[in-house]
């Protein structure tokens, strides 16, 4: 195996030279290093509904806009995408995948809503409470004076429990098995894609009253069904649209059975383990030449001696070996509840990642598959193994393109007869709008078991060492990223790559500050890299680790 130089290796910075060429053959768009390619284009909300309101008319974005501070109104219902809202934690990302948002953070009376960049500030922030949907400053979304003309400007304004302010939210998908609230703040969401809420102890459903209910202190989703428990320690569960005396559902810890493949799973967001419970990757990128060095023996180590609690590694497979090449180190990790993610990190213009080259065609195509299907059916039967589609894919000639070279990975996996989880690459440049711009989001729509795979570097922000400014741009991206939704509904995103370095070779002036903020963002992420000899590696060539690597195994460890 050669995999040439170092630079070459790496699969996962650009070079100046693949950067300039890049800018060169597209003008207009923004630099973008690491695979997150600079887009200025919009791409449709993928899987929204409309959010109805007073006189049976939408929310509606102005003209189906996109730019920042478009204007949010009240328009008749017409199925337009202008109309289409998705609920992704607690914003509401409707066209071009831009938030709704309060103007300039100003709660108070009669302050506008506009669509915005999802950028992770509270005046991005809703809550679903009895119909109404609540700003962070405790304000509701109103349609002024209670108005019907087409083109009412929305607003927000002190709660008045009036019609004007009572609007039917769109389902992000069924809650997680075994999620319970207890406050009026929360809901959670049914199969059906009926939004559950608490309001003064009676049970609300879509905003009206479930049946009949009181001194209710409790709502629970397990297994498909919705239960309440009431003050007296009662539980009742809905059937047939009345409630019906029920056992605690939630005994025994709430245990699921994991499905019969005993394999992960994705749910309303979230990935499921074999076990059960929630699974959050804490894990760093490893070269498949380096593997016989990273795992020695069948306790993992020194990769597990040095990482204390990693649970995931992503191996970057430079050329198409077969799958007894990587047998010893899944054999040696995945048993300890390792998950080895297998991803090609090949591309036509020298592996030099952040979008260089152009999609797989022909035999470069063909020969993809072949080896994801090679290895996909020779570990069909290990849950712990996953895949990811090509390392930081080009666009060229089109995201549309991308988006079918990304199915046909995905279905080369599948068709092995492995259902484990395939994580998909977002490409993501310089503001959030451009994360999944062009995508066809059809492709995604049928797919189950996939999560998204964004990339977090310092360019991102310009270099900004500003904390806000990082945590607010790596949520921007996360949230646009899940308006692309897939069968399972919302899609999970893992950090497929982080680090002090956008380059690979210098620190970038924000580079701590960015771990910090991938660290603590409540994402998945796997830092880079383990290899030795540059600035942004974990460790130093002997198994000791770098200061660099001292926040990320202190992270990892915790």
């Amino acid at each position: 195996m050669n995999h040439g130089s170092r630079c070459s290796r790496r699969a996962s910075r650009w070079s100046l030279a693949v950067l300039a060429a890049a800018l060169l053959a597209s003008p207009g768009c923004s630099s973008a290093p690491d695979g997150a390619i600079g887009r200025s284009s919009s791409s449709a909300l993928s899987s929204g509904s409309p959010i109805q309101g007073y006189g049976g008319k939408c929310l509606d974005d102005s003209g189906d806009g996109t730019a920042d501070g478009n204007k949010i109104q009240l328009w008749d219902c017409n199925g337009t995408n202008a109309q289409q809202w998705a609920r992704v934690g607690a914003t509401l990302v409707g066209p071009g995948g831009k938030c709704l948002d309060v103007q300039s953070d100003d709660q108070a009376n009669g302050t506008v809503v506009q669509l915005w960049d999802c950028n992770g500030t509270p005046a991005q922030n809703w809550t679903f409470e009895g119909g109404t949907l609540v700003s962070a400053g405790g304000f509701c979304l109103d349609d002024t004076a209670f108005g019907t003309a087409d083109g009412t400007q929305i607003e927000i304004w002190t709660c008045t429990g009036g019609a004007n302010q009572e609007w039917t939210m769109p389902s992000s998908g069924p809650s997680a098995n075994c999620t319970t609230i207890t406050a009026t703040e929360q809901t959670l969401d049914d199969a059906q894609g009926n939004v559950w809420s608490l309001s003064d102890g009676v049970v609300l459903e879509n905003g009206s009253d479930a049946g009949y209910s009181a001194n209710a202190t409790e709502l629970a989703y397990v297994n498909g069904e919705v239960y309440q428990e009431n003050a007296a320690g009662s539980w009742w569960g809905w059937s047939g649209g009345t409630w019906v005396s029920a056992s605690n559902p939630t005994a025994n810890g709430c245990s699921v059975a994991p499905p019969p493949s005993a394999g992960f799973r994705v749910s309303n967001g979230q990935i499921i383990a074999p076990d059960g419970q929630l699974f959050h990757g804490k894990g760093i990128n490893v070269y498949d030449s380096q593997m016989s060095s990273v795992s020695t023996a069948s306790n993992g180590a020194p990769l597990t001696s040095v990482l204390l609690g990693i649970n995931i590694v992503r191996l970057n497979v430079f050329s198409y070996e077969s799958p007894g090449y990587y047998q010893t180190f899944i054999d040696q990790l995945t048993p300890l509840g390792i998950v080895v993610e297998l991803e090609d990190h090949t591309n036509n213009a020298g592996n030099a990642g952040g979008g260089a080259g152009t999609v797989f065609s022909g035999s470069e195509l063909t020969d993809e598959l072949n080896w994801y299907s090679s290895v996909a059916t020779a570990f069909a039967s290990n849950p712990y193994v996953w895949f990811g589609t090509d390392n930081e894919p080009s666009e060229d000639p089109s995201a549309e393109a991308l988006s079918t070279w990304q199915e046909q990975t995905y279905q080369a996996i599948r068709n092995a007869g492995n259902d484990s989880i395939v994580l998909v690459e977002m490409n993501c440049g310089s503001t959030p709008s451009s994360c999944g711009a062009g995508y066809t989001t059809s492709v995604y729509s049928g797919m189950t078991n996939i999560v998204w795979d964004a990339h977090y570097y310092g360019w991102l922000t310009g270099y900004s060492t500003d904390a806000n400014t990082i945590t607010q741009s790596l949520s921007g991206n996360a949230q646009a990223a899940q308006v692309i939704t897939s069968a399972d509904g919302i899609v999970p995103v893992i950090i497929g790559e982080y680090g002090v370095s956008t380059d690979g070779q210098n620190t970038d002036p924000n580079g701590t500050q960015v771990v910090t903020a991938v660290e603590s963002s409540g994402y998945g992420c796997m830092a880079w890299g383990w290899d030795p000899g540059a600035n942004d590696d974990v460790t130093d060539g002997s198994n000791n680790l770098t200061p660099y690597g001292q926040q990320v195994a202190q992270f990892i460890a915790n």
